[in-house]
């Protein structure tokens, strides 16, 4: 008890935070949020309360009509939970932010219309599906992918990782295989909360540090991962080229401090960008350059700021319009 006390005292929130939970079970991808949930709380380290809407189909966005508008581009983004806006007001996550500088622009140009199926825990291979699924129907013009080192990392844990407990909430698959106590133990302790994610990890005891997959070259450890997860972008390739969309990859770094080692990731899918004829968009050396203060990431949560999140969008943004992909 006096071990629980202290890690609830250090800002570890028990229950189980609300910021991941009210989910519900869907056979194409998983699980998706609510559809028109609401809801509120602060996160797990308590370095901000958040406030997350979903639209009817359970996405952090506002609803849309199938048929897309006259002179309209239309952009689906997929991704996890920085794509999904963790940290940050709806209006300020990053694709919200590209779709306002991209009207905002004078001069006459067609209205951009973003459409945000970004999830937390989502990669690749549940991206694809949630594209098969939700955002071919909208009948994108670009497919934008935000992909992160974790997501290396969570193509190595594979799709029998992260399971929906009956609260709504995710957590490790290992705990609900184990037994109900130990489901019981997860939400409801701090302590219990972060002795099963350690147990769960496939490394073998303690957590896996999504950064390890930045800093290993060709043929290391990750490679299998990386091919795994190279052959994901491939499916998401060819299902926006039968579609007749444009796939943009955008490359986020996880949070500073940033060494030589983050480059890994950008320039391997830069590469495979090259090799596939795909339009890619790095974001590193555009964080780097501004003034780390106000702080880019939140210290200990790891996901962007606003501020963050705005340098992100004006990247993309730029990336677009020098691309011509947004006329």
């Amino acid at each position: 008890m006096l071990l629980e006390f202290l890690v609830r005292a250090i800002g570890n929130t028990a229950p189980a935070p609300s910021q991941y939970g009210d989910n519900i079970r869907d056979d194409a991808i998983g699980y998706r949020r609510r559809p028109g949930s609401t809801v509120r709380g602060r996160c797990e380290s308590g370095e901000f309360t958040f406030h997350y809407v979903h639209n009817d189909l359970g996405f952090r966005d506002t609803d849309h009509l199938p048929e897309k508008p006259v002179d309209t581009i239309r952009i689906v983004a997929l991704g996890d939970s920085f794509t999904y806006g963790v940290g940050a007001d709806f209006g300020d996550t990053y694709p919200s932010q590209v779709a306002r500088r991209l009207n905002a622009r004078p001069g006459v140009h067609r209205h951009v219309e973003m459409i945000n199926l970004g999830l937390p825990r989502h990669f690749p291979a549940l991206q694809l599906r949630t594209l098969e699924r939700y955002g071919m129907a909208f009948d994108p013009d670009i497919v934008l992918v935000a992909l992160l080192p974790n997501d290396v990392v969570d193509t190595q844990r594979g799709l029998d990782t992260v399971c929906l407990a009956e609260s709504g909430h995710l957590i490790p698959c290992a705990a609900m295989r184990w037994s109900t106590p130990a489901v019981w133990i997860y939400l409801h302790s701090a302590l219990g909360r972060i002795a099963l994610r350690a147990w769960a990890s496939p490394s073998g005891g303690g957590t896996i540090d999504p950064m390890e997959a930045r800093s290993r070259g060709d043929d290391g450890s990750w490679e299998e991962a990386w091919r795994t997860m190279e052959g994901d972008l491939e499916r998401i390739h060819q299902l926006a080229l039968a579609h007749g969309a444009t796939l943009v990859l955008v490359a986020l770094p996880q949070r500073p401090p940033w060494g030589d080692a983050e480059l890994y990731p950008e320039t391997r899918l830069a590469r495979w960008s090259a090799a596939h004829t795909v339009d890619f968009i790095p974001t590193l050396a555009a964080l780097r350059a501004v003034h780390p203060e106000p702080p880019l990431y939140w210290a200990i949560d790891g996901h962007c700021t606003p501020r963050g999140y705005d340098v992100i969008a004006d990247t993309i943004a730029a990336g677009l319009i020098a691309r011509g992909l947004a006329p």
